[in-house]
């Protein structure tokens, strides 16, 4: 079975208090296991970058309307291809939230956010480079930013 693999990048129209973003992930969790979608999404800074994974015509539906949502804009997608395998499998939608403050202190998020291959030197920008930089992120940042909660 093919797995799409969907990653974005977008940033927020409002101020997305942690409580929002946790809510936007718990509604994205019950929604995501009706239609069998894994992934991660991470927020701080008022820049989102989400991990998706299923289907192909359901998470281009789903991209769809979250590019509709008018809470966030500037909408780019940094990777859509397929794989054999789930990256995130068993997590209905993982959550990484950075703290406001602090997440204007991470350069590299900046730059994943809105210049991926500038952080990728001489590798190619491809997606496994680019899951490759998330997985990253998320282990020098996690601790700091208080964390990756894992819904599954």
């Amino acid at each position: 079975m093919k797995i799409t693999c969907l990653v974005y990048t977008s940033r927020a129209e409002v101020e997305f208090t942690p409580t929002m973003v946790a809510e936007l992930a718990r509604k994205a969790t019950a929604r995501n296991a009706l239609e069998d979608v894994t992934g991660l999404l991470v927020h701080g800074g008022g820049r989102f970058l989400q991990v998706l994974e299923g289907d192909y015509f359901i998470l281009r539906k789903l991209y769809t309307s979250i590019v509709r949502d008018p809470r966030h804009t500037d909408c780019q997608v940094l990777i859509e291809d397929n794989s054999t395998q789930r990256r995130f499998p068993g997590w209905q939608m993982g959550h990484l939230a950075l703290g406001a403050p602090r997440a204007k202190d991470y350069d590299a998020w900046d730059e994943l956010c809105t210049r991926p291959g500038s952080l990728l030197g001489n590798r190619p920008v491809g997606s496994d480079a680019v899951l490759t930089m998330v997985r990253e992120f998320i282990s020098r940042f996690g601790s700091t930013a208080g964390g990756l909660s894992q819904s599954a």
